[in-house]
């Protein structure tokens, strides 16, 4: 269907004269959420420098709703690049010429585009586009590419050689606002740190959504292609019949699992613990109730310390009061070792704490919803050969692995500290 310029006139709309990297005049002009976005032919203008390319994306941000769609047509730079790398120039009834020298990286990379014949694209300075570093932006704001299409992948039959080349240079694509990684199996993962995009290329694989998705992540990382559902059990079955209590206490003696713990006090503990004395159940639990309330944020360890002092302050015996903890850590002992061994079991901080001294590995945790180093109150070990998983809405895991490139084969899964400084 095609409009003449009186009906067009007619037409309820508006024109704003903005550059797509104006993003604060261009969504006060538009002031409302919206379906669709759409860029045809023109994303090789915003690839001058990252900044202005992430003010584009800003700008698509902000304009679309939940489930919007952002979709339009690009020449891929990645295969111009390719063509120019046998020279300068493609010159046929059109002209691709290089213009800046050689740049690493994504940005700067000027050419001359003169569509021969025509008035629109005339000698005109353009940027390499790249589709990959394109993407991973868009993904730090959860909106996540659905679909890629070559021009050549639709019908070319009616066009000559020469067009048929220039119609292979260029691609569809289609990208969906999702949410930071929620719902969605995408490889890419832009992780942040101090609240600024870190351009590092880190991508997601699927575990087995079981309660041993932790132990599946970890095989996965370390063994690669080797690793099988089987071996995160036989982890798991070794791990709960190695476990000691002097092992078991050393965890509880840190930040970890202290509410719980507190809690089993609560319930189970009576005057009957004790040699006679004046304070009567009732009133013990109070105590006990108190004490844990006062002192519910120490470290077991310390809390431990005032817990006796404050009875013994009661006029109760020191080291009856000592020997009830003991009770305490072996009745939890059994149960934390029954668990470990239950492929279902979902790992808490204890057990990734266990599981990683043992294995004698760091496990660095990314929050799926703020995309950082999530806190689980570990000590990295600089001895330690170190993985990275992501902890994806705090109830399953997944192995990350590193590429030096969008475009490079290989994913590197270890590491040591020293190198994963630009995250932790």
């Amino acid at each position: 269907m095609f409009l003449d310029l009186y009906t067009l006139k007619k037409l309820p709309y508006k024109v704003l004269n903005a550059g797509g990297e104006e993003s604060e005049k261009i969504c006060s002009f538009v002031g409302k959420k919206v379906d669709f976005v759409n860029m045809f032919f023109s994303l090789t203008f915003f690839f001058k420098n990252r900044e202005m390319l992430m003010s584009l994306v800003n700008t698509i941000d902000c304009l679309l709703k939940d489930d919007g769609v952002f979709m339009g047509t690009v020449m891929d730079g990645s295969l111009v690049e390719r063509e120019l790398g046998r020279g300068d120039i493609i010159e046929k009834d059109y002209e691709i010429k290089k213009l800046s020298v050689d740049k690493k990286g994504f940005y700067n990379k000027e050419i001359s585009i003169d569509f021969k014949n025509t008035v629109t694209a005339t000698y005109q300075t353009e940027y390499l586009v790249f589709l990959k570093e394109f993407e991973f932006l868009l993904t730090s704001k959860g909106i996540t590419l659905e679909k890629i299409m070559n021009f050549n992948e639709y019908d070319t039959s009616s066009l000559s050689k020469e067009e048929k080349f220039l119609n292979g240079l260029y691609s569809m694509f289609v990208f969906r606002k999702t949410g930071v990684l929620r719902n969605s199996r995408l490889g890419l993962v832009p992780i942040h740190k101090n609240k600024e995009l870190v351009n590092e290329y880190w991508y997601r694989t699927p575990s087995p959504p079981d309660g041993s998705c932790l132990f599946h992540s970890v095989v996965m990382n370390l063994l690669g292609d080797e690793a099988g559902p089987q071996t995160a059990y036989d982890i798991r079955t070794v791990l709960s019949k190695s476990l000691t209590l002097e092992e078991y206490t050393n965890i509880q003696d840190g930040n970890l699992a202290i509410i719980k713990l507190h809690e089993v006090l609560l319930e189970n503990i009576s005057v009957s613990c004790f040699t006679p004395n004046d304070m009567t159940s009732e009133q013990l639990k109070k105590k006990v109730e108190t004490i844990i309330e006062k002192y519910s944020s120490y470290g077991m360890s310390e809390f431990r310390k005032v817990f006796v002092t404050e009875l013994v302050s009661e006029g109760f015996d020191e080291q009856e009061v000592k020997e009830v903890f003991k009770g305490f850590y072996l009745s939890t002992y059994l149960k934390f070792s029954e668990n470990i061994a239950n492929p279902g079991y979902w790992a808490d901080q204890s057990i990734i704490l266990l599981l990683a001294e043992k294995l004698k590995i760091n496990i660095v945790l990314i929050s799926s919803r703020t995309l950082e180093v999530y806190n689980y109150g570990v000590q990295y070990n600089p001895d330690y050969v170190s993985i990275v998983l992501l902890y994806l809405d705090s109830n399953h895991f997944e192995p990350l692995c590193k590429k030096v490139s969008p475009y490079d084969e290989k994913c590197q899964y270890t590491f040591s500290l020293d190198e994963l400084q630009s995250i932790i």
